[in-house]
C-alpha cells in the first residue's frame, strides 16, 4: 500500500505508551501529555493472567449516513477527476475549501477533505502530468479512522464509481491484455487474513493514453462469518489513480491499429472508422497527418494532390 496522510494505525502505539504509563504511575499521566494524533479511543480491558499486563481494545462507532452518503459522493467526484472529467474548483463549489499540504521539495500537492470519522485526500503531481509520467499524477486516497466502522458493499460502491472489476486475460482497449487479479489476500504470516484488497478498472476510450485503477481495502469483522472476501462491508480505504501508459504501450496500440486497418484501403472521400491521428500516403510515401473524428469523411492531402491516397492510423 501507498503511504498516506493521518492514517490512525501509525499512531496507536503513542496511545498505548501513554496508557500503560497511567496505570504504573509514572510522572506522565494522560491528562498531562499532548493529545494523540489519532482520534482513536482505547479501552483498557482486566489484565491479561499470563503476563500481568493490561491489553487494549480499540472502541468503534458506526459512521452516521450522512457521513456515508458524503463519503461515496466524494469519492464519486475524486474518481472523475482522476479521470480528468472534472476539476478540483468542481468538488471544492460542493464540499468548500480543502486543506493544502504542500512538502518541501517535492512536486505533489494534496487537497484533504477531512471529516473526522475519515480523511479524503486529492494528489496531484502536475509534473508528472505534463511530462505524461507513468508514475501516479492524480490519485484519490480515502482512508478511515481506525474506530470508525462502516458497512458499504463492494458492488454498491463499484457501481458508484463507475467501475469494473478487472480480469486477467481480457482485453483492455481492444489490444492490451489484462495482467491484474481481481482480489489479493495477504500472504500468510505476513499480513492479516480478514484483510482483501480488490482491484477494479475505469472503462476509458480505446484511444486514452492513460489508464484508471482503483483498489478497495476490506477487513472482515470479528461476528461476521466467512472469508474476506465473502465479507466485504467494513471497508477501510480506497484509493484510485491515474497511469500513463509507456510508449512501449502506446507502440503495440498503434502498431495493432495500423495491422486492423491497413488492408482496407481507405480513401479520399471514404468514413473514417475509429477517432485519432491518420496518415495520408501516395505513390511516393507518407504525404501529411489529419486529426480525424469518427464518421468524418477523409480530406484531399494537403502536400500533393496525388491519384491512389490512402490513410493509415498514425496513433490514437
Amino acid at each position: 500500500m501507498r503511504e498516506s496522510i493521518g492514517y490512525p494505525a501509525k499512531h496507536l502505539p503513542i496511545c498505548l505508551i501513554i496508557g500503560v504509563a497511567a496505570l504504573t504511575h509514572s510522572p506522565i499521566t494522560c491528562a498531562q501529555a499532548s493529545p494523540p494524533p489519532t482520534r482513536a479511543t482505547l479501552e483498557a480491558e482486566p489484565f491479561n493472567a499470563e503476563n500481568n499486563k493490561p491489553t487494549y481494545r480499540i472502541i468503534q462507532h458506526d459512521l452516521s449516513p450522512e457521513n456515508r452518503d458524503r463519503l461515496i459522493n466524494l469519492a464519486k467526484l475524486g474518481t472523475l477527476w482522476v479521470a480528468g472529467k472534472i476539476t478540483l474548483e468542481d468538488v471544492e463549489a460542493r464540499y468548500g475549501n480543502p486543506e493544502l499540504i504542500e512538502l518541501p521539495n517535492y512536486d505533489e500537492k494534496t487537497y484533504l477533505f477531512d471529516k473526522g470519522d475519515y480523511g479524503v485526500a486529492f494528489k496531484w503531481n502536475l509534473k508528472n502530468e505534463n511530462a505524461k509520467n507513468q508514475r501516479d499524477s492524480r490519485m484519490l486516497e480515502v482512508r478511515l479512522e481506525a474506530n470508525v466502522r462502516v458497512n458499504i458493499d463492494r458492488d454498491e460502491l463499484k457501481d458508484a464509481l463507475g467501475l469494473n472489476r478487472t480480469k486477467v486475460g481480457e482485453l483492455i482497449d481492444g489490444v492490451r491484455v489484462e495482467q491484474l487479479r481481481y482480489f489479493n489476500f495477504n500472504i500468510p504470516g505476513l499480513g492479516d487474513p480478514d484483510d482483501v484488497l480488490l482491484n477494479y478498472r475505469l472503462p476509458l476510450p480505446n484511444d486514452s493514453e492513460f489508464d484508471v485503477l482503483a483498489s478497495f481495502d476490506y477487513r472482515r469483522l470479528p461476528e461476521q462469518v466467512g472469508s474476506a472476501l465473502e465479507t466485504t462491508q467494513n471497508i477501510r480505504s480506497l484509493e484510485v489513480h491515474r497511469k500513463y501508459l509507456t510508449p512501449a504501450e502506446l507502440q503495440q496500440r498503434n502498431d495493432a491499429k495500423r495491422q486492423k486497418y491497413g488492408y482496407i484501403g481507405l480513401c479520399t472521400g471514404m468514413i473514417c472508422p475509429e477517432a485519432g491521428y491518420w496518415e495520408a500516403w501516395g505513390p511516393n510515401g507518407a504525404l501529411d497527418v489529419e486529426l480525424m473524428k469518427t464518421g468524418e469523411c477523409y480530406p484531399t492531402a494537403r502536400k500533393q494532390r496525388a491519384n491512389g491516397q490512402s490513410r493509415r492510423p498514425l496513433r490514437g
